[in-house]
């Protein structure tokens, strides 16, 4: 058992028995959602979107009456069942596991036919260059420092973009940093000393080694003292200190 000692704190739970009691509730949860999906009518919809391809939904039929097989959530939200197809094709059929929809994401056809999901939620629209940046999976720890030498797996990534024929792609890859560098600034834009490395990693990127980042907010403020909307953030931000 955790305690607190701030005053009039409550006792934390006992994380064993919460433990247990998040796993019954999400069992008994995947169970009753499971218990509502009909494995027939689900395998018929697949095979009639694949030429009428035969497919079976393997855990289903599979499964115990009262064992959930739905498994491997997705952002959290969602569950899925494998869809399993004669020639060994497998699709993944989705289930939500939230009422969170605004009805935006479903895809309908003039009967008002679910024809389709899709999940807009992290999406944006970016140019070219910045959608097909290296993931940044492959960036460098020294990345976090502002460092701008493209690591051997975004070589290897750019590589494998030129021996399929499409230099445009690696051209976003080897071009990439850029938008690396911009995607930390805007996501720590409100906390420039955290930003500063990417700030100095984005400047030096044409050849600036010698930027600093005094000297560049000295020279923005400067630059850019008459226009309004910086000066109402100037003046928010020196009330609120």
């Amino acid at each position: 058992m955790l305690t607190c000692d701030v005053l009039d704190c409550h006792n934390a739970p006992d994380l064993d028995a919460f433990s247990h009691a998040f796993v019954m509730t999400r069992a008994a949860e995947l169970l009753a959602l499971q218990q509502r999906i009909n494995p027939i009518q689900l395998a018929n919809i697949a095979s009639s979107l694949r030429s009428n391809i035969p497919s079976t939904i393997p855990a289903l039929v599979a499964a115990e009456a009262n064992r959930p097989v739905l498994s491997k959530v997705m952002g959290g939200m969602n569950v899925h069942l494998e869809i399993l197809f004669d020639d060994n094709v497998a699709w993944i059929a989705r289930f939500q596991r939230t009422t969170d929809d605004k009805g935006d994401h479903i895809l309908v056809n003039e009967e008002l036919d679910t024809m389709g999901i899709i999940d807009w939620e992290w999406s944006k629209v970016v140019t070219k260059s910045f959608a097909f940046a290296a993931p940044i999976m492959l960036l460098p720890l020294a990345f976090d420092e502002g460092d701008n030498q493209l690591t051997e797996d975004e070589e290897e990534l750019a590589k494998v973009f030129e021996s399929l024929g499409r230099p445009d792609m690696t051209l976003c890859v080897r071009g990439g940093r850029v938008y690396h560098h911009i995607s930390f600034i805007l996501h720590k834009g409100d906390r420039p000393d955290a930003c500063k490395p990417q700030m100095k990693g984005f400047y030096q990127l044409p050849g600036n080694e010698s930027w600093e980042w005094e000297t560049w907010r000295s020279d923005a403020l400067q630059m850019y003292q008459t226009e309004p909307v910086l000066q109402g953030l100037l003046g928010k931000s020196r009330s609120t200190n």
